[in-house]
């Protein structure tokens, strides 16, 4: 795709705007969140969104995430939308996105797909896993199960034959099929929703699925100063970041400037999504 040049700043406005709608209906229902990944690291190091980052990302305990998918869109206000596959079933994540509806961000990957495209943050829920190691390896298999059949593609799945399985699956079967199966898997991953374990994982990315975490980590939340606010991290950021990122410290990390800005199609900050549709998603 041909390169083009977009105004990160103006998305960083429109994100960070988004950041505080989020805030104020955490507080107003209290609910736990904390910054995670790229947005963590921007935090604690300058206190702002890191200048080429794509994306705001927030992480929560599964029970404050539930909580939140429940509250009724209007919650929100006006221009804003609460993305899942069961508000917007066109979209295709296993994670939520909050949405300005008044703007648009558009990604090849998503150009075929009649659903929102507002500028979006993310919001990741943290799944509890079993203590005991071989329930603990099932779960986090079901977990990567999960996000394939949800997002209809296993290119993410380290086993060669259980790719080939689920790709064989996801093209035989009927959208319904796809759906019992996900929702099957579902509640084999939150199966240990309820107990007090000791360790967990972000329901995010490939390299999120495979990393063992502390519940102990995300107990409590520690302030920090981004962009003029007081945002949420977890208590345990500094062995989180070093156990994702390495030295996250150091600038730049090469992992975190593959972004997907080189995937946008379009990003405008100031028109609706909608008026696009059949110009450049949906075509």
């Amino acid at each position: 795709m041909e390169c083009m040049e977009f105004d990160l700043k103006e998305m960083h406005k429109v994100q960070l705007n988004l950041f505080k709608r989020f805030q104020s209906v955490c507080q107003d229902h209290s609910l736990t969140y904390f910054l995670g990944f790229g947005t963590l690291i921007g935090a604690v190091r300058e206190h702002k969104i890191i200048d080429w980052d794509d994306s705001i990302d927030i992480v929560m305990p599964y029970r404050d995430y539930d909580k939140l998918l429940k509250l009724p869109q209007d919650v929100w206000g006006s221009g804003y939308f609460l993305q899942t596959y069961d508000s917007d079933p066109a979209y295709k994540k296993c994670y939520a996105k909050l949405r300005d509806s008044t703007t648009t961000l558009i990604l090849a990957e998503d150009i075929d797909l009649d659903m929102n495209h507002g500028i979006p943050i993310n919001i990741y829920p943290i799944i509890h896993l079993a203590g005991d190691a071989g329930e603990r390896q099932s779960q986090i298999r079901n977990a990567k199960l999960y996000k394939a059949v949800t997002e209809g593609t296993a290119s993410d799945l380290d086993d060669t034959l259980l790719s080939t399985f689920v790709n064989m699956f996801l093209e035989v079967s009927s959208l319904q099929q796809r759906i019992k199966i996900r929702e099957r898997l579902k509640n084999e991953i939150l199966k240990f929703e309820n107990e007090k374990t000791g360790c967990c994982l972000v329901l995010a990315g490939k390299k999120s699925l495979s990393l063992v975490l502390f519940t102990s980590w995300f107990s409590s939340a520690a302030v920090c100063e981004f962009e003029g606010l007081k945002a949420n991290i977890p208590e345990g950021w500094q062995e989180w970041l070093k156990l994702r990122y390495g030295d996250y410290m150091r600038q730049p990390i090469t992992e975190l400037q593959d972004s997907k800005i080189s995937d946008f199609v379009t990003l405008n900050p100031s028109k609706a999504y909608t008026y696009y549709k059949g110009r450049t998603y949906c075509v």
